[in-house]
């Protein structure tokens, strides 16, 4: 199983649901899955990133991940939706 850490600070939450719905289908035919969706400001994040969004995906392996970021379907989503709703984003693979 592959792991992901997100962590999110978000300028337009409608459009960041928006994106959450266009891009479930995609997440789905990759097996990714999200284990953890956290709302609220963290408080030790590094280099002083504060997320306002703390996610956990899952996908069965490291392939599974990447071919989901580089499907062109999720691409265009997240071209559409999640970048103008997204000011700065902070990711990291947990073992």
């Amino acid at each position: 199983m592959h792991h992901l850490l997100v962590g999110l600070q978000l300028v337009d939450p409608q459009q960041y649901a928006t994106y959450r719905t266009a891009m479930a289908p995609v997440l789905a035919v990759h097996r990714g899955r999200f284990v953890l969706d956290v709302e609220g400001t963290a408080h030790h994040f590094p280099d002083g990133f504060a997320p306002d969004r703390v996610l956990i995906l899952a996908f069965p392996s490291e392939a599974a991940a990447a071919e989901f970021y580089a499907d062109p379907a999720y691409v265009a989503v997240r071209a559409t939706h999640f970048e103008p709703a997204v000011a700065a984003t902070h990711k990291q693979v947990l073992a």
